[in-house]
């Protein structure tokens, strides 16, 4: 099982990249690991991206079940070394692979303040997305154009198939 974690900046297209991906490549899943931070009303301690973490985790563990499956794409904020290390240390069986979006601030902004518009995101966003995540061991990807970000990724797992089978 390859599993890929699209972690990076707020903002930065890691849910617009994992979709894209989990719809170029078949056999595979995609998790949105925001689905389970829908917590009301959010506090960003690290006990909830803990919480976090462990349900990303079981649903990895069940996708994992399913022999169809040969891909599972994570995009979240990984924001903690040690849920990075807990995200390692349980899947060391698998091929793991960890990419960190970034992009200038210009080109965020201007991306949250859409979805503040489309209602997808809060206005405090916008002072969040100075913020770096832990991105240790990860390929960093400048993700100004999606679609090029995409294409990266995807040959970068291209590369992977060949050289794993």
């Amino acid at each position: 099982m390859k599993i890929v974690f699209i972690n990076g900046k707020i903002a930065s297209g890691k849910t617009t990249i994992g979709k894209k991906l989990y719809d170029l490549i078949k056999n595979s899943a995609f998790i949105d690991g925001d689905a389970f931070m829908q917590i009301n009303p959010f506090n960003p301690t690290k006990n909830n991206y803990i919480s976090c973490a462990d349900s990303i985790i079981n649903l990895i563990d069940n996708y994992i079940k399913n022999f169809n499956l040969q891909y599972i794409f994570v995009s979240w904020v990984i924001a903690y070394e040690d849920i990075y290390l807990k995200f390692k240390e349980h899947f060391n069986k698998h091929n793991l692979y960890f990419y960190y979006l970034t992009s200038t601030d210009e080109i965020l902004k201007k991306r949250i303040k859409i979805d503040i518009k489309n209602k997808v995101r809060y206005a405090d966003n916008i002072d969040k997305t100075y913020k770096d995540f832990f991105n240790k061991e990860h390929t960093i990807i400048i993700s100004n154009k999606i679609d090029d970000t995409v294409k990266y990724i995807e040959g970068q797992v291209i590369k992977i198939i060949w050289k794993n089978k």
